[in-house]
């Protein structure tokens, strides 16, 4: 949704504010229903990874109609800590992994080798994710993202 928000020929206010009806139709493309859109507008302006036109606070059933944009903490978060080890070893313990061939890898580490290990599983259960998305209706690259994981990941191996 912040990819969205952020993308150049998306329809935007003077004010960089895309109308919340344009991002309801993205999401729903993506198949997500307006209850999930919800949660997560309401837990990125939580999270001050987005702001809406008027400071108002979203609510579930009520998103103001008038608009929202990224924060610069949001941008922050699709363009620098997607590629952060730190970043995806704190996420993955919050991600349920539905894939059962690679569930049984995503285990508690302690030694940063685990960790090291368990993000490269992580990168590998998200690379399958994306393949069930045409990069067409997606605005964000998580297969360059994917690649920087990979050096990121290879080089802090190499060091072990």
């Amino acid at each position: 949704m912040i990819a969205y928000l952020r993308h150049p020929a998306i329809e935007k206010t003077d004010e960089g504010f895309v109308p919340v009806e344009k991002v309801y139709e993205y999401c729903q493309g993506l198949g997500f229903i307006p209850e999930q859109i919800d949660v997560a507008i309401i837990r990125s302006f939580g999270k001050r990874l987005i702001e809406t036109a008027a400071r108002r606070i979203p609510t579930p059933g009520k998103i103001d109609g008038s608009g929202v944009r990224p924060t610069p903490i949001g941008l922050y978060h699709i363009q620098e800590l997607l590629g952060n080890f730190n970043y995806l070893d704190a996420v993955v313990v919050d991600t349920p992994i539905l894939d059962p061939e690679l569930e049984h890898y995503i285990t508690e580490a302690h030694t940063l080798a685990d960790r090291v290990e368990r993000c490269f599983v992580f990168r590998e259960y998200l690379d399958r994710c994306w393949r069930f998305f045409h990069p067409a209706d997606i605005l964000l690259d998580w297969t360059e993202k994917s690649a920087e994981v990979l050096t990121l990941l290879n080089r802090l191996s190499q060091r072990q």
